[in-house]
């Protein structure tokens, strides 16, 4: 595992971070460690980058005392026992474990093997975390739910996935193919509310942001940025590669979580329409008919080839082609 640097971001503040590539293992422990961290005397909040750990606190905490329990909670996850507890002493011993038309099919935990409609349904109302995931950042004791995100792919919704064609030299049903066929985890959130920075983007789909960006993309907007995907939660200026959009909402400040998505829960893009033919990907009828419905099930992906961050959807474009983008800790670049 790689050896994770502690150092003051501000007078109270302090960053946790590792080297890239990111990793899910990397990642994992990051979001057990902000969990932990959390109930600690003193500190405000506790919140994952991309290879990478903020921990805010108050002037009532001491931080050589808390620069010790994260380096202490770092090495207690070393190895195999990433997914069994970790604790700290922070002025004594703190411990902890760490559909078509715009509905999210989305499945509770029920074990790491289950299929995406295991287990009992929670109803049509029921809020996009329900279920039993405890703590905000879905730490590795914590199951991380399925979201399958129904997406409308090229046309006027996609005004881009020409350009993700060319670049990378397939058909745009190709594009679409590997893109719905890919399953993602969410890695942390960031740029905006609700903004999911998903790992596991097939590699052969990697394209730079566009060499100019637009003033105002669409809520519901999927994109391809670099080597990560991700989908617009409201509107904004962004450079990506625009190739869908979706009805799903990701962030509704009135819903309990507001955001849809949290660190650790497994993403699928399910084919809603193309505007043209397309070849689907092989899925079985639930995951295919099932997007409109709220079933739950669990699941929990380890999916994930290492995505480096640093693909910002407002960033300032770069020149096609660019050299893929360098991962960088979440203090240094929080944005996309």
């Amino acid at each position: 595992m790689a050896t994770c640097t502690i150092h003051r971001l501000a007078e109270r503040a302090l960053l946790c971070s590792v080297p890239p590539p990111a990793s899910l293992d990397v990642q994992r422990r990051f979001w057990a460690m902000a969990d932990l961290a959390g109930a600690w005397p003193g500190v405000v909040d506790a919140y994952p980058g991309m290879n990478s750990l903020t921990v805010l606190f108050d002037d009532g905490a001491d931080p050589v005392q808390l620069e010790a329990a994260l380096a202490q909670a770092w090495a207690r996850g070393e190895g195999g026992n990433v997914g069994g507890k970790v604790s700290g002493e922070v002025g004594g011993e703190v411990g902890g474990e760490a559909g078509a038309h715009g509905r999210a099919n989305v499945s509770p935990t029920a074990g790491p093997n289950a299929g995406p409609n295991a287990g009992p349904t929670a109803g049509p109302n029921a809020g996009p975390n329900t279920g039993p995931n405890t703590g905000p950042n879905a730490g590795p004791n914590v199951a991380g739910r399925v979201v399958e995100i129904p997406v409308r792919y090229g046309g006027d919704d996609g005004p881009d996935l020409a350009d993700v064609a060319a670049h990378t030299g397939l058909t745009p049903e190709e594009v679409v193919r590997r893109h719905s066929a890919g399953t993602y985890t969410v890695y942390f959130l960031g740029f905006q509310p609700g903004f999911a920075y998903l790992g596991g983007l097939d590699p052969a789909l990697a394209t730079p942001r566009r060499t100019e960006p637009r003033l105002a993309v669409p809520a519901g907007a999927v994109g391809i940025g670099g080597e990560q995907t991700g989908v617009y939660p409201a509107a904004a200026p962004g450079g990506w590669q625009l190739i869908g959009r979706t009805e799903l909402p990701l962030f509704l400040p009135e819903r309990d979580p507001p955001s849809l998505l949290a660190p650790g829960d497994t993403v699928r893009f399910v084919v809603a329409s193309v505007d043209g033919p397309v070849a689907t990907p092989d899925a079985t009828p639930d995951a295919k008919s099932d997007a409109g419905s709220d079933a739950r099930s669990d699941a929990r992906s380890d999916a994930g080839s290492d995505p480096k961050a640093g693909a910002r959807p407002d960033a300032k474009p770069v020149a096609k082609p660019v050299a893929k983008p360098v991962a960088k800790p979440v203090a240094k670049s929080v944005r996309p």
